[in-house]
């Protein structure tokens, strides 16, 4: 089975996006235009802010474009306990939007699975009985 390619975006570069790569090293990451891609293929394309689903480039072939509602935590006003735990609420809202996304997309990719090997265990029983 194909790796597919995620493409997480977010226009803000509140780091919404970085932390979608929850356990990832991201220390010599750099913020990217989404212009880079452009031409690149990818099986997801997330926008995790308004804007970035506004304006999201449209990707050769084909793939699945998923929104995810996170507030922007660079825009928060006033004490530094409010902006960190409002940091804390989207890292942990991104986490749960992860989990939930490979949790589906495992299901789906051994749903598929199983109905390739039925498919397949069909026709070779089909032929066997020939």
């Amino acid at each position: 089975m194909d790796k597919k390619r995620v493409l997480v975006l977010c226009t803000g570069n509140s780091a919404r996006s970085q932390m979608a790569e929850v356990g990832v090293d991201i220390s010599k990451h750099r913020s990217k235009s989404a212009m880079e891609f452009i031409g690149e293929k990818f099986g997801y394309v997330i926008t995790v802010c308004d804007n970035a689903k506004q304006t999201c480039p449209v990707f050769p072939g084909k793939y699945k474009k998923v929104q995810w509602e996170l507030e922007d935590p660079a825009v928060v006003q006033g004490a530094e306990e409010g902006k960190l735990n409002v940091f804390r609420k989207t890292r942990d809202k991104i986490k749960e939007y992860v989990l939930g996304f490979l949790k589906t997309t495992v299901e789906k990719a051994r749903y598929f699975l199983r109905l390739f090997f039925l498919q397949y265990f069909s026709v070779y029983v089909l032929a066997l009985e020939a």
